[in-house]
């Protein structure tokens, strides 16, 4: 499938504007009267070099947002400090699971 420059650019432009290939898809067809498959839109997005621009530009807008700390692990002893400093529960005594003990064996 040949398409005219203009037809290209625009293209271009809608990928650039964030659109999906879907909707590249449906302008096409509405616009120009092609008929593309999504496969075949997605072939000519890729054969265009618009994806770059897009992973590029979102690789930008990543290193521009500060990045979330990690919790500090003290951080979970504040927020719950009885679990911090719960005691050990009490283990039975030998004789408390004798009835237990003739199935284990």
């Amino acid at each position: 499938m040949h398409l005219s420059n203009e037809q290209i650019e625009d293209v271009k432009v809608w990928i650039r504007s964030g659109k999906s290939l879907a909707t590249v898809q449906n302008l096409l067809r509405e616009e120009y009267k092609i008929a593309m498959t999504y496969m075949e839109v997605r072939f000519l997005v890729d054969d265009l070099g618009v994806v770059a621009d897009i992973v590029e530009e979102t690789v930008t807008k990543a290193e521009e947002e500060p990045a979330d700390e990690p919790a500090s692990p003290d951080l979970a002893q504040e927020e719950a400090p009885e679990l911090a400093q719960a005691e050990t529960p009490e283990l039975l005594e030998p004789d408390d699971n004798a009835e237990y003990a003739e199935i284990i064996e």
